[in-house]
């Protein structure tokens, strides 16, 4: 089954399925997100093993609408780190 879609309901509701990644992953959020808690970001980061966490000052719960510039240089830098 894929990770966002399985016959009982969206594994991204299973905090354990983000835990079974393998791959590098970057998590970006946002340090003004009213809608998504900063710590909620952390977490993943701390149960995502080969993840990068990238933090965006001043901005909320949509960084590339925000300042899609920065968004996309952050997401450049890190898929330049991937070999």
């Amino acid at each position: 089954p894929s990770l966002f879609i399985s016959k009982g309901g969206s594994l991204s509701e299973e905090i354990s399925s983000y835990s079974k990644l393998t791959m590098p992953t970057l998590i970006i959020w946002g340090d003004k997100d009213s809608t998504t808690p900063l710590s909620q970001g952390e977490y993943l980061a701390k149960i995502i093993t080969h993840s990068e966490f990238k933090v965006m000052k001043n901005i909320g719960h949509m960084p590339p609408l925000e300042d899609s510039l920065e968004f996309n240089k952050i997401i450049i830098r890190f898929l330049k780190t991937l070999k």
